[in-house]
């Protein structure tokens, strides 16, 4: 196995060893800048696809798009009165923009940045008692 000892580059001479090491030194080079790299990729790939899905046209957030299930209705259920009235109203005025099929002004554009998980917290305490009733009925 290569040592790191065994990494001397000296003059001209290129040898296995010294391609080697230039190879490892590399590897090792790539790999600690790899997660910061690949970090701002996906945050770039999430980004665009969030501005692709289209929904933030209409001023939807990503939680206003869940399919709602019998899970997801009762965390609706669940949601403060501001908060369920905001999304109802966010709906409303997607549904009247896609019936006259226009989009927001740009401005008024939900951003990436701006959109909040607010169902999120509610729906995973919803599943938390889904299971654990159901572990309660096992016993």
């Amino acid at each position: 196995m290569l040592r790191e000892e065994d990494c001397v580059i000296t003059g001209r001479d290129v040898t296995y060893p010294t391609i080697l090491c230039y190879l490892l030194s590399l590897r090792a080079e790539m790999a600690s800048r790899a997660p910061a790299a690949t970090g701002r990729l996906l945050v770039g790939f999430r980004k665009w696809y969030y501005n692709a899905a289209g929904f933030n046209k209409l001023g939807l957030m990503r939680d206003d798009t869940i399919n709602e299930d019998s899970d997801v209705k009762e965390a609706i259920r669940r949601l403060p009165e501001p908060v369920y009235n905001d999304r109802m109203f966010r709906i409303k005025r997607a549904l009247d923009l896609s019936m006259k099929q226009q989009v927001l002004p740009k401005d008024q554009w939900t951003k990436f940045e701006e959109d909040v998980a607010y169902l999120e917290p509610y729906l995973e305490e919803v599943i938390r008692e889904k299971k654990e009733k159901e572990e309660w009925a096992k016993k």
